[in-house]
């Protein structure tokens, strides 16, 4: 192909590229909303609805493991439950809503789903805890009753027994329908009920992986740990508890079929809990609730899983329990606590996913080990898109599905997963992916060329905290990614910026990636007492754009007493088991930082260790 024909080809498909993503982040961040109430733990919640999450004092749960939340389409609270009552958009109990058959400390006692194509009715399915006899049920509540505040209409209707206490809801790869999936106990049966408008159907039985039963713990333990869907609805993994080896297993889903394959055994090291996969579905995080508790992070593209397991979070003084990924797109972790930890980039490796400790507080109700259970991959990707009808300046457009299929059936009679629009007219697509079919069109209007032409400037990265974008030309009309107005912007913050400028009918879009970081950060205390009871007790520090950590103490001899290259792993003023003696120690810590390049930089300090009489 000619040079020039191909270079304008590109330039048409990242514009249509930038078109797509400003509708799909526009669809992302709205569907997220399900997610925006949450209540759990000791009359504890927290709202995301605001832009930042603000506690909830208001709750009326009192549960030691998992609950679940419904909202409306607009992340208005509906009802919450703990898989045994059911409390109303005002915390009260609902008609009804007792007596249902969860276990008080069930890992995922409950999740809640609205029925297809009713969006006033509601499945509540619940699980029994360590193998019991309730197993899984299934109750309804009908939401135009009690004054529009719903009530529970049916009740305990039983589908499988006995169960683990596993329990996941993941979209059907139709946008539409929901699968209920969980795992039998005493086997190694996975069962996928599919629910549909018509009501569920008759499961879809997968087995696979390690049969689920007592290995020797004497009172069923090992049926607790979660069970988790990747945000894509395409794999599975879950944690089970008690076990020393293939204490985790990942597996392939098919949200067509239900089908549940290719199971891959992880081995952690610690008694598995809590199981989240990032928003990528690159990583997945598994908790160990046992003291010590970790927070490892696996690399699900390393050729052995197991082998990429790095902690990013140690603890003495907490478990680590369930783990649910925010609307925000970060990961929130249970401590049995008054606060939660958060994982703030999720998809990063290693440290630069950024774990942080007590980072919400709950204003002193306490989380216990469970969060809410919500449909997985709410925003489904198997939703087939084409965007809405657009006016193009330019003599072709290139026109691609937004979805991967196995097959494709354009209008025009092409069958690729894109095509390049050359006359004006409406197009449409079919797509199938297993027995999933779907169809979407769009009407495409080609004009005469613009004149206009924009450029934002190549994808940066600096060392700084802002960054001030320019359009560099004149149009009527300015619009950025983050919907302000006006030829220039200031950005805070990494990430993708796009801005589309409009002079009448036409329009010009381009995007930019920066990736603004700030310089590092390590703020040591300057003394502390070990064994102090929780308070001051480590050599602490603020740490932050820190990629290459080495901390070497000595004493006043010139002794090395602690050597570390894992920030998290901190000095407890202890020399092989002993607490050190009282006085003055020496810290240098060399450090690297991408933002920087690969020089190594070093820094000096002391930290006073003090310590109380009677130590040994």
């Amino acid at each position: 192909m000619n040079k020039s024909i191909t270079t304008y080809f590109a330039c048409i498909r990242r514009l249509f590229t930038v078109a797509f993503l400003v509708l799909f982040i526009t669809k992302e961040s709205s569907s997220q909303k399900h997610k925006n109430i949450w209540y759990f733990g000791n009359g504890a919640g927290i709202d995301f609805s605001q832009g930042q999450v603000i506690p909830l004092v208001n709750g009326e749960l009192y549960t030691n493991e998992g609950c679940a939340v419904a909202t409306n389409r607009y992340g208005k609270l509906l009802f919450y439950t703990d898989g045994r009552k059911v409390y109303d958009q005002t915390n009260k109990q609902m008609p009804n809503g007792v007596d249902l058959a969860g276990g008080y400390s069930s890992t995922q006692s409950a999740v809640i789903i609205q029925k297809p194509g009713d969006n006033k009715t509601f499945y509540i399915f619940t699980i029994d805890e360590q193998g019991e006899a309730s197993g899984l049920n299934y109750s309804m509540v009908n939401m135009n009753l009690n004054y529009g505040r719903g009530d529970v209409t049916i009740k305990n209707q039983q589908l499988i027994a006995p169960t683990t206490e596993k329990l996941v809801a993941i979209n059907h790869c139709n946008g539409k329908d929901v699968w209920i999936v969980t795992h039998q106990w005493n086997s190694n049966h996975f069962y996928s009920y599919l629910v549909t408008e018509f009501g569920i159907k008759a499961p879809v039985i997968s087995k696979v992986g390690l049969v689920h039963k007592d290995y020797g713990s004497g009172n069923n333990s090992e049926s607790i740990g979660m069970l988790v869907a990747s945000y894509n609805g395409t794999r599975l993994a879950c944690a089970i508890n008690k076990l020393k080896n293939n204490n985790v297993e990942l597996f392939n889903f098919n949200p067509s079929s239900g089908q549940i394959t290719n199971p891959v055994p992880i081995s952690v090291q610690g008694t598995a809990y809590g199981v989240c996969f990032s928003p990528n579905n690159t990583k997945l995080y598994v908790s160990v609730d046992a003291e010590p508790s970790f927070v490892y992070q696996l690399d699900l593209s390393a050729k052995v899983i197991s082998s990429s397991a790095i902690a990013v979070s140690v603890n003495k003084k907490q478990r680590h329990s369930s783990m649910q990924l925010g609307p925000d797109g970060k990961i929130y972790i249970a401590t049995g606590n008054t606060y939660l930890d958060v994982i703030e980039s999720p998809n990063s490796r290693g440290i630069a996913c950024k774990y942080r400790h007590a980072k919400i507080d709950l204003s002193n109700r306490h989380c216990t080990f469970g969060l809410p259970s919500f449909v997985e991959n709410y925003n489904n990707e198997y939703k087939l898109n084409l965007g809405r009808d657009t006016t193009v300046c330019t003599n072709i457009y290139f026109l691609e599905s937004n979805i991967k299929a196995d097959n494709y059936q354009w209008s025009n009679g092409e069958n690729g997963e894109a095509i390049a629009v050359k006359k004006s007219g409406i197009y449409w697509l079919k797509t199938t992916h297993g027995s999933c079919s779907q169809i979407d069109s769009i009407k495409i209007l080609l004009t005469k060329p613009s004149s206009l032409k924009l450029d934002l400037g190549n994808d940066t990265s600096l060392c700084d905290t802002s960054l001030m974008l320019y359009s560099g030309i004149k149009a009527k009309d300015y619009t950025w990614s983050t919907g302000a107005k006006g030829p220039e912007l200031k950005a805070m913050k990494s990430g993708k910026y796009w801005l589309r400028i409009s002079d009448n009918n036409c329009h010009v879009t381009d995007t930019i990636e920066l990736k603004l970081k700030g310089k590092p950060i390590f703020i040591p205390a300057t003394d502390f007492i070990p064994k102090n009871n929780g308070f001051n007790e480590i050599f602490d520090y603020i740490i932050d754009n820190i990629d290459y950590f080495d901390l070497k103490i000595t004493n006043a001899s010139g002794k090395t007493v602690f050597k570390s290259k894992d920030p998290i792993i901190k000095w407890d003023g202890t020399v092989k088991g002993k607490v050190a003696p009282a006085g003055i120690y020496y810290w240098t810590l060399k450090y690297k930082s991408n933002c920087l390049g690969k020089t190594t930089y070093s820094k000096k300090g002391e930290v006073k260790l003090l310590r109380f009489s009677g130590y040994n």
